[in-house]
């Protein structure tokens, strides 16, 4: 209309468009409240017994007119009632829940989590000495045992993940498809708690030694020395790698060795139990004591609380996320579930 009419034309035709259909909307709603609802009743006959004998009826049937039931519901109306799940925003990054998944064993302790490339999930569990797999919609699947309390995994490929163990001086590599270790990394004298896989490379933290770089055959091609009495977790982003201290430190090392402080929170007194990084190099971090999860920009200069107690955090003990589903997983085994966000960045 607006095409081939001038301004005054498309406003008179508006104007007899709208009167129009609002004639018909009043009709249809007279209509609807005029509108009786017939209901029929059926009422037996006492003397059903004399049914052989002698039978006149076999009941009655009344017919009643009540007022009507239908209501008349505009558009708007309907629109400005549906359902959404709360989004927490904060600092560009936008989390949105997903799934609340419930732990299959409880009591837990949860040292690791992983969003599988195939959008399971993993949960390693130092109680059970399993690597637990769970369905993206929250369903239990399978369980894949190993010898040792698991401490920590990192993807390699969509069929296996390296882990790490609590006692055992080895790095397993677990084919998640057949559910088994095929083969293990021994390194004489070494204990490795946190690890990462990045390009062909496996980065561990190595106790009172440093930041080792493996290749899958368990050769050290070059180990960072760090102060990692307290080191415990640690994640690659971009050519940096980024690691936790027991003090309440995150430190970033460059590819050249120089190490910088990113984040602290020794003043308030509280440590991170988990890190994982992001496509743009954000860094979220777990606080157990503080039941809170933070972003902190890969430059270390902004720092934000993204989650709280209030959002259903109770001692988080790890976190995950996958860059190519967009996935961010955190678990608490005092809570005994896990919660999967999808992320905005």
């Amino acid at each position: 209309m607006k095409t081939c009419l001038s301004d005054v034309q498309t406003f008179v035709g508006m104007k007899l468009m709208t009167g129009n259909v609002s004639e018909q909307k009043e009709e249809v709603k007279l209509l609807v409240t005029d509108m009786a609802s017939l209901g029929l009743k059926f009422e037996p006959s006492l003397n059903i017994q004399t049914i052989i004998e002698n039978i006149e009826s076999y009941g009655a049937t009344t017919m009643a007119t009540s007022k009507h039931c239908a209501t008349f519901v505009e558009p708007k109306v309907e629109q400005a009632q549906l359902n959404t799940s709360p989004v927490k925003t904060s600092e560009g990054i936008q989390l949105q829940l997903r799934t609340r998944i419930n732990l299959k064993y409880t009591p837990s302790s949860i040292s690791s989590c992983l969003i599988l490339p195939d959008k399971q999930i993993m949960i390693l569990d130092r109680k059970k000495n399993y690597l637990i797999i769970y369905n993206v919609n929250g369903t239990h699947d399978r369980d894949i045992a190993v010898h040792d309390k698991p401490y920590d995994a990192s993807i390699i490929d969509r069929r296996t993940v390296a882990v790490t163990f609590t006692v055992e001086e080895i790095i397993s590599i677990v084919d998640i498809k057949s559910n088994r270790i095929i083969r293990n990394i021994e390194i004489a004298g070494k204990w490795y708690s946190g690890i990462s896989y990045h390009n062909g490379k496996l980065y561990a933290l190595s106790l009172w030694e440093g930041i080792d770089v493996l290749d899958l055959s368990g050769c050290i091609i070059k180990t960072f020395p760090v102060d990692v009495n307290l080191v415990y977790k640690l994640v690659t982003s971009n050519q940096n790698i980024i690691y936790t201290h027991g003090k309440g430190d995150i430190c970033c090392l460059s590819s050249n060795g120089t190490k910088t402080c990113i984040y602290s929170s020794s003043n308030q007194n509280q440590s991170v139990s988990s890190i994982t990084a992001d496509e743009k190099g954000n860094i979220y971090a777990v606080h157990p004591q503080s039941n809170i999860l933070i972003a902190i920009s890969n430059d270390g200069k902004t720092q934000t609380v993204l989650l709280t107690e209030e959002d259903g955090l109770k001692k988080p003990e790890a976190v995950n996320y996958n860059k190519e589903q967009k996935l961010l997983l955190i678990c608490s085994g005092e809570n005994k579930h896990a919660e999967l966000y999808d992320v905005r960045l």
